[in-house]
Parts: C-alpha cells; structure tokens; sequence
C-alpha cells in the first residue's frame, strides 16, 4: 500500500486540474494572489499545528517545515477554487466557509484512513474543524481586504 503515500500528490492534482478545465484562464490570473494567500496560510496553519505536536504528517514525499510540498500547493488551488465560487453577502460566506470546511474535514479523514497523516493527543475532530474554520475566514478576510475587487466581479464576466 505504497502508493497512499502520494495522497496529497493525488489532492494536488486533482484540484488544480480541476481549476484548469472549469474555471476560465482569466479568473485564474486574477485569482493568483488568493493562491499565493491560501499558500501562506495554510503553511502557517501547518506549520503550528505540527510544531506544537498536535498532528503529524507521515513519510511526506517533500517535507517543508514537517508538512508535505503537495499538500502545501494543493492549498494554493483549492484557495482559487474557494475564492471563486464566493458570493457577497453574509449568508452565502458563511455557508461557503462551512462548506469548504466540510470539503478540508474529508480530505483529512482520508489521509488519517490512509495514513499519511495524523492527530496527536487531545487533539481531536473537533479542534480539527475548529481549526479549518478559522483558517478558511482568516484567508477570506485578508482576501477581501487585499483583492476584493477581484473577487466578487460579475459571474458574466468570466
């Protein structure tokens, strides 16, 4: 069972070629800067979480800073993808924020069952989703603050 170590290689793919076949080249080129972000904050996420010992990435096939490379620019694609499908308005922010969490929870729970990926102690699902959802709102917030106008054009334009 080898091959469940390129988990977050599989994460990786999957996600950018789905940016690449349903979202336009030009959202994608205005969305650059949501990827460099969703970059950032989830290396920084990853980066105190594995720090603190409370989860642990097992036999990464690049490790930076104890997490894997892909699962580092997995989290830049999947910024665009949740950058693009956000809608102003409360409501439907936070039932995105919520629904990408869900999304984040079940790309953890298939690497903890594949086990390239784990949490230790006390650390639990809860926390876990705590967590995610913490990072989904900060990486809207600066999004927003920083490329707004970007973000919310009209869905006709691309």
């Amino acid at each position: 069972m080898e091959f469940l170590r390129y988990t977050h290689l599989f994460y990786f793919l999957a996600t950018w070629i789905y940016v690449f076949i349903f979202i336009k080249p030009k959202r994608i080129k205005e969305l650059i800067p949501a990827a460099v972000l969703g970059f950032i904050v989830l290396s920084t996420v990853d980066f105190y979480i594995v720090s603190l010992g409370l989860y642990q990435y097992n036999k990464p096939l690049f490790n930076i800073f104890g997490a894997p490379l892909f699962h580092l620019l997995w989290g830049g694609g999947a910024a665009i993808v949740y950058m693009h499908y956000m809608k102003q308005g409360f409501t439907r922010k936070f039932v995105n924020v919520v629904l990408f969490t869900m999304i984040t929870l079940a790309f953890e729970f298939i690497s903890e069952k594949a086990g390239v990926a784990q949490r230790l102690g006390k650390y639990d699902f809860l926390h876990s989703a705590l967590l995610d959802f913490a990072a989904l709102v900060v990486l809207l917030w600066i999004a927003e603050g920083l490329y707004g106008n970007r973000i919310y054009r009209d869905w006709k334009d691309w």
